[in-house]
Order: structure tokens, then sequence, then C-alpha cells
């Protein structure tokens, strides 16, 4: 199990990674979607360290994130306008804060000190503010189609995976959230099938489709029953990052008129 995870977290950080350095420059729009999902995910990881185990492949995957969310920070390159200069600068410091104060709770578990519920609603606090930041910030890039389905599909997964995990543990209660996880789930699983109508085309996507698909089944039911079953949060953690792994691997990525907003 422990090497399954860090398998993954490395698979998933050299995915984004390698895309910094593709021959064909990585707009800046995608940078800062793999930015969101990158900093959500790194706080379902800590969620689970806190919630369900201490795991060190788990602080392995955390830390993985975060450095590949360094990575994107460095390669950024927004329009040279003020406002978007200056958005960076902000999304730049939330990152810092929230990053620093991830990595004093997650030291703090590790020393086996105990955590109040206001650090964790101080941290999701953070995070939030974090996210908003970034959506800001891709409001301030020139205008472009549609965001690519997949890559809509990545965020609304990781959204929906996050909210679960918190729920799971209970840290739902402390941000005041109150989304509906079936909803999520039914919305994640009526794009997915739109997804499969437009690219499953090729032979390369339908196998790939065919994977989602599969591992899909595995969590929509958790999902779908989050109230009513009994949690398995480090289930749909693994399974929705290796969905997001191959979202990101379908060829000629197809745009959606009517994008989810999460």
């Amino acid at each position: 199990m422990i090497h399954r995870l860090l398998v993954l977290a490395l698979a998933l950080c050299a995915l984004f990674c390698a895309s910094l350095n593709a021959a064909e420059p990585v707009n800046e729009r995608y940078r800062l979607q793999q930015i969101r999902l990158l900093s959500q995910a790194t706080l379902s990881d800590f969620y689970l360290l806190y919630g369900v185990d201490q795991d060190p492949a788990q602080v392995n995957a955390m830390q993985q994130r975060m450095q590949a969310v360094s990575a994107l920070f460095a390669a950024l390159n927004p329009p040279a306008a003020r406002d978007s200069q200056t958005q960076l600068a902000q999304l730049e410091a939330h990152w810092r804060a929230y990053a620093q104060r991830l990595t004093e709770l997650n030291e703090a578990l590790q020393r086996h000190v105990s955590i109040s519920p206001r650090d964790i609603t101080e941290l999701l606090g953070l995070n939030q503010q974090l996210l908003e930041r970034c959506d800001a910030l891709t409001r301030q890039l020139p205008a472009t189609d549609h965001d690519p389905l997949n890559q809509q599909l990545s965020l609304q997964l990781q959204n929906l995976s996050s909210h679960y995990i918190a729920y799971s543990i209970g840290a739902n209660s402390l941000g005041g959230d109150t989304i509906e996880i079936d909803q999520l789930t039914r919305a994640f699983s009526a794009q997915l099938h739109e997804l499969q109508t437009l690219a499953g085309s090729r032979p390369h996507n339908r196998a790939i489709l065919a994977n989602i698909q599969r591992k899909w089944r595995f969590i929509e039911a958790p999902l779908q029953h989050y109230n009513r079953q009994a949690n398995v949060p480090f289930l749909v953690n693994q399974y929705a990052g290796r969905i997001i792994e191959l979202l990101a691997q379908l060829q000629s990525p197809v745009a959606d008129s009517n994008p989810v907003q999460l």
C-alpha cells in the first residue's frame, strides 16, 4: 500500500513537471489549473494524515505535490499587465502562507503533538483563499476557448474527493461545508459520460476511458451514498488520483460548452 501510494504520487508529479518542459509551451491557464488541483490535493493528504493514519507514504505524496506546485510557480509567466502581476504576487504570497502552515501542522503530527480544530480551520481557510486567488488570476488571463473537458473533470474529481475525505474525518463541519457530495458525484458521472462520447473515437482514448470507467465504478457508490455507507477515504483518494492521472493522458482533449463551476 505504501509503495503504491508513493509510486502514484511520483507519477503524478513527474507528469506535471514534464509538462513544464514540453516542446510546445504550456499555457498559463493550464499551469494555474494544476496549481489549484495540487493545492487542493495537499489538503486531502493532510486530512488523511490527521484523521486516518500517519502513513509515511502519504507524507511523501504531500511533499511531492508541494514541490510540483513550487515548480509550476517558477514556470508561470502571466501577461505583463499590472493587474496580472499583482494577482500573481498575491497568489504566491497565499501559497507561501498555506505551505508554511501545512508544513508546521504536518511536523506537529509527526511529533505526535495534538492539533486543535482551530488549527484545521485555519489551514482550511488558507487553502480556500489560495484557490480563490488562483481563480482570480485565471480570470485575468486573455479569454480563450473553454478548457478541455478532461482538465475540467480532473479539477472536478479532486474537488469531490477532497470534500468526501473532509466529510469522512469530520473536517467538513469545521469549514462550514454544506456541499452535497452526492450531487457532485452525479455531476462528475454525467460529465464523464460526455467525455466518453466526445473523446472515445480514438483507440488510445478508448482504452484509457475504459480504465477510468472501471476505477470510477469502485468509488462511485461510496461517493453517491457517502452518508449511508462506511467511509473509505484512502480508497477514494487513491482511485481519484489514478483517474486524474489517466485523464491527463487522453489525446486531443475536447472542450465543453458548459463547464461546471467548482
